[in-house]
């Protein structure tokens, strides 16, 4: 992989991260959400919504996949990753049952990335959440967005 498809798939998938310890903290969940790296190299966040005040997940999640499967084989964008709050399978022995999974790619990368959480509450009067984060769990997975 050459530094600059690096260098994006690292950006897409630390604003994955951010973005969603943020609403882990904010609200102590969140719905799927993309990112991705534009031709022209510029990044570009994707809120996903079907207009409803509670969707499901797993409709947001398959949007999700429709949208940057479309915007790939359009040749719109060179990275993309697909973020989604999960239980994460036990087969990979995470540190906490709760996580994070990004599917991430690019042309010749795709991968999952797990990244397990918990969150506890901090303060005595006024509780506030933190969320906290253990190692990245990098699984092989086939392209999705960049399969064709």
């Amino acid at each position: 992989m050459v530094s600059d498809e690096v260098s994006n798939l690292q950006a897409v998938l630390k604003y994955c991260f951010e973005f969603s310890e943020t609403k882990l903290i904010d609200s102590g969940e969140f719905y799927p959400f993309a990112a991705v790296v534009k031709k022209d190299g510029t990044f570009e966040a994707i809120g996903l919504s079907n207009g409803e005040e509670h969707p499901s997940p797993a409709e947001l999640y398959s949007m999700g996949e429709s949208v940057l499967r479309r915007r790939a084989s359009s040749r719109e964008i060179i990275a993309a990753a697909l973020a989604v709050n999960v239980n994460i399978p036990v087969v990979y022995s995470p540190t906490y049952p709760d996580g994070v999974r990004v599917a991430l790619e690019s042309q010749q990368y795709s991968r999952f990335v797990y990244r397990p959480y918990r969150i506890g509450h901090r303060g005595f009067f006024k509780k506030k959440r933190v969320v906290e984060f253990s190692e990245m769990i990098p699984v092989g997975t086939p392209a999705s967005f960049f399969s064709g």
